[in-house]
């Protein structure tokens, strides 16, 4: 019969291997967004980064930018559809 004490470290060490995995999904994740990022012009990146990672609140990024609340919806719009194009081409690619 195994001991409290090596059933216990068999599922500690079991947890930790499931989190390094799911850790590096998600740095893989994250370095698939940084790629497709790089490929927007640097002004949508900044209004991406502002207003998604940043958390600032459209009057601040206005501020920031100088630009109005009606163009950064606007290209906001247009860099979220652009990364769901490269997130779709890509997904089409991978599972093909």
């Amino acid at each position: 019969a195994m001991s409290y004490k090596s059933m216990a470290e068999q599922m500690n060490s079991q947890a930790v291997a499931e989190i390094v995995r799911e850790l590096s999904e998600v740095n893989t994740e994250i370095e698939r967004l940084e790629y497709y990022m790089s490929l927007l012009s640097p002004e949508l990146v900044q209004i991406i980064r502002l207003f998604f990672f940043d958390r600032k609140t459209w009057y601040e990024i206005e501020s920031e930018t100088g630009f109005s609340r009606r163009t950064l919806t606007k290209r906001r719009t247009e860099a979220i559809e652009r990364l769901a194009q490269m997130y779709s081409y890509t997904g089409e690619f991978i599972s093909k």
